[in-house]
């Protein structure tokens, strides 16, 4: 009996307090209306939001609104606009809910995978046999444009020339004119992408590479550039990193690297020694529980 009265006046308070947003409606419109919003002082590090009984508006910060996102998926329950006390139910009730409170919000990922190339068996420089890397790690989520594995322990090698281990992958090995970059694509999106690039012979000149990220659509969407040096080989120690983490807020961040490709600034440039080690990746996916009434006994 008691359930079935507070159930009733649950539904009876949340009629009288549903205001939905406007059909043309912004951030600033809901801020300034008053709705339930909280922390949003400017420097604060802390997310804000902005709530109507059909959803929030969830920001970065008031003073960058186009950090702004709609979402359906929470909304004010109770209140029509900013109150010192909780509404009461009923006077008869002798119960009391609080207004919506602004949860933490929490980013959840596996942690990166790093594929490192030294599971493969494969030749070395000069060996003949390199194995090509396409689709060894789809377990894993990702996939490769057919490099070759090259382990430079062997035949030519190299000391100390794979960032972990003895072997790393390269484009366009034992090809004249080749000018394909190594391309990564990941079976869905992903936050971050890191890999270790270097070169297996000697440079004439200061010689830019980048790391390029694209999304499904085709767009780069991010890229990191470094400079290899005037000089050879140079160990795959060079770090190259995109990411679309959103380090204020991480309940912002977008997963959607789906693609990144490895070539020089140049792309008329033969990409023939360009090596890539220990691949590293990962996908952040920012949530935020449901925003809940809380019951205060009397």
């Amino acid at each position: 009996m008691v359930v079935a009265i507070f159930l009733m006046l649950f539904l009876q308070s949340s009629a009288e307090g549903n205001f939905p947003h406007p059909e043309v409606d912004s951030f600033d419109i809901c801020w300034e209306k008053g709705y339930t919003d909280h922390e949003c002082e400017s420097g604060q590090p802390t997310i804000c939001y902005c709530c109507y009984s059909d959803g929030c508006w969830i920001c970065d910060h008031i003073y960058q609104p186009q950090s702004c996102v709609w979402d359906p998926k929470y909304g004010t329950r109770l209140e029509t606009a900013p109150q010192t006390e909780p509404p009461s139910i009923s006077p008869e009730s002798g119960q009391r809910f609080k207004p919506p409170f602004k949860p933490p919000s929490v980013a959840v990922h596996a942690g990166p995978t790093v594929i490192n190339f030294d599971d493969v068996i494969t030749g070395g420089l000069g060996t003949g046999g390199p194995i090509s890397v396409t689709d060894q790690y789809a377990s894993q989520g990702v996939s490769f444009n057919s490099p070759v594995a090259v382990d430079f322990s062997k035949g030519n090698s190299i000391p100390d020339f794979a960032h972990s281990g003895t072997i790393a992958i390269e484009q366009c090995y034992a090809a004249e004119f080749c000018t394909a970059p190594i391309e990564i694509k990941f079976n869905q999106g992903q936050s971050r992408v890191k890999v270790w690039v270097g070169y297996d012979s000697a440079l004439q000149e200061k010689t830019p590479v980048i790391l390029r990220a694209f999304d499904a659509s085709g767009n780069q969407i991010a890229r990191a550039e470094a400079n290899l040096a005037e000089q050879g080989p140079i160990p795959i120690q060079i770090p190259l990193e995109v990411s679309t983490i959103n380090t204020r807020n991480r309940l912002l961040t977008k997963s959607n690297i789906i693609r990144v490709t490895v070539d020089f600034r140049d792309e008329n440039r033969y990409t023939n020694g360009l090596a890539v080690d220990d691949v590293e990746f990962e996908r952040v996916e920012g949530i935020m529980p449901e925003i809940l009434p809380t019951t205060v006994k009397a």
